[in-house]
This record gives structure tokens, sequence and C-alpha cells, in this order.
């Protein structure tokens, strides 16, 4: 007899919305996103900090803090602003240690 184990390591293919096939890896474990991501705008500092528990702070050219919370949800990660009901989806790669958001690339720590 042979039994299966639903916990297997290899490529998928997926369509994405606009029906283009892409192919991801499965893995059993997810990088995390926990950490500090950085990036330059003109000449000044711009950040996301991602904390385990949750939370986290987006440091606007290094004077204004935003804080958010944060979460996984269907295999993305979203955050709203503290004060605000929109939620948005900060678009991550978690391979690459990543975040590019509007023209900015922010680079993980």
């Amino acid at each position: 007899m042979f039994i299966s184990c639903g916990n297997q390591t290899g490529n998928s293919k997926t369509t994405d919305k606009t029906g283009k096939e892409q192919t991801s890896r499965k893995d059993n474990t997810m990088k995390s996103p926990v950490g500090t991501y950085n990036a330059v705008e003109d000449g000044k500092p711009m950040q996301f900090v991602l904390n385990a528990d949750g939370t986290g702070v987006e440091n606007y050219q290094g004077t204004e803090k935003r804080p958010f919370k944060w979460k996984t949800k269907d295999e993305g990660i979203f955050f709203t602003y503290e004060g605000e009901a929109q939620e948005f989806q900060l678009p991550i790669d978690l391979a690459k240690g990543e975040i590019a958001y509007g023209t900015l690339v922010y680079k993980k720590e």
C-alpha cells in the first residue's frame, strides 16, 4: 500500500489573473517577512520595519513615522496604518528580501 504525504517539495505551476503561467517553488517553510527594509528617496532615508508581533512602522524620509499592523493573508502580506481602515497589500518579495513600493525598492538589512 502506498501512502502519500501532502508535504512535497518541488515546483508548481499556477496561472495568475492575466492568464500568465507562473512557476513557484514549494517549500515546507516560508521565509519570514520580519525585519527592516531600507531605501533612499531624494537623499533621505525611507524604511519599513516589520516586527514579529504583527506591528510595524514606516519611516518616511526620517521625519514621519507611521505605525501599522500587518498580517499574512492569501499568500501575501497586508497592512493597515494605525487609525485608518483601509488595508494595503505590501508588495514584498521574500526570496529577494525586497519591498517594491511605489517607485522605490526597499532592501532587507
